[in-house]
C-alpha cells in the first residue's frame, strides 16, 4: 500500500472512531454506533474506496493525474470537516455526558455537507493539478 492510501485508512479510522466514542459515551450499544459511524462516515468512504482502488490499479500501469488529485484533494477536505466536526462533537458530549439538541444536526452536517465538501475538494484538487502541470510539466517547455 502507498502512504497516501496508508495516511487515508488512519485519518477514516480516526475520524470514525470519534463517532462511536461519542455514541457509546451516551449509552448506545456499540453495533449501533458503528452502524452510526458508517452512516455519518459515507462522504470519507467514497474518496477512500477510490483511493484504494487507485492504489491496486497503479500497481500494473499508472493512474491519470488529473482523477488523482480530483480524489485526493476531495478526500483532504472531507476529512478535515469530518475530524474537525467529530471533534467538536466529541467533546460537547464529553464536557455535558449525553446527547443535547445542539448535536441534532451531526449527521446533516457530516453527511450533507460531506458531500459538499467532496465537490469543492475536487474542485481543489483539479486546480493544483492544472497549476502544477502548467508550472512544473516538462512536456509544456
Amino acid at each position: 500500500m502507498l502512504i497516501v492510501t496508508k495516511t487515508a485508512l488512519c485519518s477514516v479510522v480516526i475520524a470514525m472512531m470519534m463517532v462511536v466514542i461519542a455514541f457509546v459515551i451516551t449509552g448506545s450499544t456499540i453495533v449501533s454506533a458503528f452502524g452510526t459511524a458508517m452512516v455519518l462516515s459515507i462522504p470519507i468512504l467514497l474518496p477512500f474506496i477510490a483511493l484504494y482502488f487507485m492504489d491496486i490499479k497503479s500497481r500494473k500501469k499508472p493512474i491519470e493525474p488529473l482523477f488523482y488529485w480530483l480524489v485526493l484533494g476531495a478526500f483532504i477536505v472531507t476529512v478535515i470537516l469530518h475530524i474537525g466536526w467529530n471533534y467538536m462533537m466529541l467533546a460537547d458530549i464529553m464536557q455535558k455526558g449525553s446527547l443535547g439538541p445542539e448535536q441534532g444536526y451531526w449527521l446533516l452536517i457530516n453527511l450533507f455537507g460531506g458531500f459538499k465538501a467532496l465537490v469543492v475538494g475536487a474542485a481543489i484538487g483539479v486546480f493544483c493539478q492544472l497549476i502544477y502541470s502548467g508550472c512544473f510539466d516538462k512536456r509544456s517547455k
